[in-house]
């Protein structure tokens, strides 16, 4: 048998967003607080949305 092909630099299979080639999108995030909240807002050209996806926030808690 033949060898095998070997898998391009990054992630192999899967469903993804073209081949690699198109320029990515930008995605812009705010992150506020809110009382004892910390509010993370998607950044658009319609204003502020819910990010489509969780969003962890590391770092100090409580400041």
């Amino acid at each position: 048998m033949g060898a095998r092909p070997r898998a391009e630099r990054g992630r192999a299979g899967g469903a993804g967003r073209g081949d690699g080639w198109e320029e990515p999108e930008i995605e812009r995030y705010v992150a506020r607080w809110a009382g004892r909240r910390v509010v993370v807002e998607r950044e658009d050209r319609d204003g502020g949305s819910e990010p489509p996806y969780p969003v962890r926030v590391r770092g100090v808690a409580g400041g």
